[in-house]
């Protein structure tokens, strides 16, 4: 008994997938959600040199020596936060008072 002859034109059908084009776009958000960090909340009595200098009037060059001052001498805590700009996330070093 003979095995009936395959059509070819169906055998390349089936082996042919039908998968949407991703775009920029879909590529850009699944990029986007992978490197997703959500900002930390900052806990109060933490502050960065920026709002310290603001505070008290200093510049933030002699804000930021003096800290240097208060973390060598241990009355200082420093700690580093998720902090949202814009749309991006950074490690912020903020500092508080021990």
């Amino acid at each position: 008994m003979e095995t009936p002859a395959l059509d070819h034109r169906l055998i390349f059908r089936m082996k042919k997938k039908t998968t949407p084009e991703k775009t920029a776009n879909d590529w850009l958000t699944v990029l986007a959600q992978a490197n997703a960090k959500t900002p930390d909340i900052v806990p109060p009595g933490f502050a960065t040199i920026e709002q310290i200098a603001e505070n008290t009037g200093k510049s933030i060059t002699t804000t930021r020596h003096d800290i240097k001052a208060a973390l060598r001498a241990g009355t200082v805590e420093q700690q580093k936060f998720l902090v949202a700009v814009g749309l991006k996330t950074y490690p912020t070093t903020h500092y508080r008072i021990l």
